[in-house]
């Protein structure tokens, strides 16, 4: 019999949960009535991210049990590969009827981090999570609970307050992209804006996560920062640019700029200006810029300029060369690009420009 057919026996607070381990198979959690929930875990990951017991917690995602399997062999693999930083084991629910929940129609997929209290590390696991699965759902964030508060119970057993915290996420897949906060663009008149424009916390002396505290109202943040955006992979400008599958049009291209990650606010607070006041290249359809959720793991955040492609080369780089100036843009590897389809079309030499 493989060691899948074990059992184990967690505890949260007072309560024990009996699960199954699962072996090097991974096990369809619809097709287990015996336990209400499949661990996954490797000692070595244990180990790894071993902390304080009393301080154990773990995000908690939901699916439709129709996608419950799928997702959960997605979670196992990314698991193994050892791609889900933090993350010491997961869980999965079984087909087997839970007390605890309040629907059958979806499933929980559980993934065990710590400690606790450190909340700035517990988000950037879960930030590594949604975007590994790009994951979204229709409560529009995904909850964080110690084990405590598994302890205390569910929603579904009357508590009412069941999470430490909540980690915004996109509601659906096409709001992977965001509007910016303003669809009205290019107006007549020029833009101006003070800082409370671009302030993104509700308070004055909010450190970079208190907003997104379980309390706190995630629709009242600003949509223009991508440093504070750990709920989408990009924003846009302006809103009415793309279309339902937010794909770059036929025929189009874009010109990339790389730009250090602190940087980025400042950089796209321009760039939306040059745009809205008209004085970008009126070749220029509609801008891209990543958020944290995408550049959390790297140096630099990546800004877009998306246009038509034409076959005249000479307009194209005079076009790049313009739009390096306005934006005052440099970067060591010393060209902008213009790239339609992952190819690169043609490159213009910073060096060569005077971006005094």
């Amino acid at each position: 019999m493989e060691n899948d057919q074990a059992k184990v026996s967690e505890t949260w607070g007072s309560n024990d949960v009996a699960c199954r381990i699962q072996g090097k198979t991974i096990v369809d959690p619809m097709s287990e009535v015996d336990y209400l929930y499949i661990l996954e875990e490797d000692q070595k990951r244990v180990r790894k991210y071993e902390h304080d017991k009393s301080k154990g917690g773990k995000w908690i995602l939901f699916f439709e049990t129709r996608y419950l399997n799928s997702m959960w062999k997605k979670c196992c693999s990314i698991y193994r590969f050892g791609r889900l930083e933090g993350i010491k084991s997961l869980k999965v629910s079984t087909a087997k009827k839970n007390p605890r929940c309040s629907t059958i129609a979806t499933g929980v997929i559980v993934f065990h981090c710590g400690p606790c209290d450190n909340k700035p590390l517990m988000l950037k696991y879960g930030m590594n999570i949604v975007h590994l699965l790009g994951y979204v759902n229709s409560e529009g964030s995904i909850p964080y609970k110690s084990d405590d508060q598994s302890a205390i119970g569910t929603r579904a057993m009357g508590v009412q307050i069941n999470s430490l915290y909540k980690l915004p996420v996109a509601r659906q897949r096409s709001h992977h992209f965001a509007p910016s906060a303003r669809s009205s663009w290019r107006d007549s008149s020029p833009v101006s804006r003070d800082e409370s424009y671009w302030r993104w916390t509700s308070k004055d002396g909010q450190d970079d996560f208190d907003s997104w505290r379980t309390k706190g109202n995630l629709d009242d943040l600003s949509q223009n920062i991508p440093s504070k955006r750990l709920d989408v992979s990009w924003l846009r400008e302006p809103e009415e640019s793309l279309g339902a599958d937010n794909g770059t049009p036929k025929n189009c291209g874009h010109w990339v700029m790389f730009v250090p990650t602190e940087k980025l606010d400042e950089t796209w607070k321009k760039a939306i200006e040059l745009f809205r006041n008209g004085d970008l290249p009126d070749e220029i359809q509609y801008m891209l810029v990543s958020t944290h959720l995408h550049n959390y793991k790297s140096a630099n955040g990546i800004l877009q300029f998306i246009v038509e492609t034409y076959e005249d080369i000479n307009y194209l780089e005079d076009m790049g060369r313009n739009l390096a100036r306005l934006m005052n843009y440099f970067y060591k590897r010393g060209t902008i690009s213009f790239v339609r389809d992952r190819e690169t079309i043609c490159s213009v030499e910073l060096a060569k420009l005077d971006l005094a």
